[in-house]
């Protein structure tokens, strides 16, 4: 019977933003590769179940991964830190537009063009939840969103009246809850509800529209975590010509 491979150990310095750093602290100070955790009993974030994902590749080539995180302030923060070798990786996946790929090595996409799902959210006090969803114009409501995140200002563009912009994505659950925006675009929540919470102030779906139609490149995983959900398989999509326009790009 032959050996098993010897498993290699390698710590690996991680940039994550703060927001997730402080949320999920007893995962951040847990060994994570060794013990997954569970996911689908809470909220998650992108960034921290995407770790799962960089866990298993590295696993499937017998190296045992010890992650250490420097939490940063935002995501392109996280980002520039990689390219300056102040750290090894960013936790989430990351926009090939948005690195300098002469100076850093990227693997093959998660999530490919078209596979991206998000929901369109609006504070829990909007009218525009009891709207039946065929009388929902959105080209009447200004989104919000946050400019660096160049994808998704320009589906907001595309669908929105107006965009307004916050620094930080922190900020776009108080900017809704204070009425100086009506929608933004929101990564699923796995909770029954989908709904999503940050500081007591709770931000809902609008059932039946859709951003972007995914299967999923790894598609359990982020099924299980809520990131894509199938509840939305079926719903409406509000910008099919903003879709055919990424996919030129």
């Amino acid at each position: 019977m032959a050996a098993k491979p010897a498993v290699k150990a390698l710590t690996v310095s991680v940039s994550i933003n703060q927001v997730t750093h402080q949320k999920y602290i007893t995962y951040m100070h847990a060994d994570m590769c060794r013990q997954l955790p569970k996911l689908g009993h809470e909220q998650l974030d992108r960034s921290f179940f995407e770790l799962i994902i960089v866990c298993n590749a590295f696993a499937t080539q017998q190296v045992q991964l010890n992650l250490e995180f420097v939490p940063t302030p935002s995501y392109l923060r996280g980002v520039r830190m990689v390219e300056q070798g102040t750290v090894d990786t960013h936790s989430a996946s990351i926009w090939y537009s948005d690195i300098n790929q002469s100076q850093l090595y990227a693997s093959e996409e998660v999530l490919r063009t078209g596979e991206f799902e998000k929901g369109i959210y609006v504070h829990e006090s909007h009218p525009l939840l009891i709207l039946p969803p065929d009388k929902i114009n959105l080209s009447h409501y200004t989104a919000l969103s946050v400019k660096a995140w160049r994808h998704d200002w320009a589906v907001s563009q595309s669908i929105a009246q107006s965009v307004a912009d916050t620094g930080h994505m922190p900020a776009i659950f108080e900017m809704l809850a204070a009425k100086r925006a009506d929608f933004t675009l929101l990564e699923f929540s796995n909770h029954t509800s989908m709904d999503r919470v940050q500081n007591d102030i709770r931000l809902k779906i609008l059932t039946g529209l859709k951003q972007l139609r995914a299967k999923g490149l790894i598609y359990p995983v982020y099924v299980k975590a809520g990131f894509i959900n199938p509840k939305v398989k079926h719903w409406r999509v509000v910008n099919p010509l903003a879709i055919a326009s990424i996919k030129a790009n």
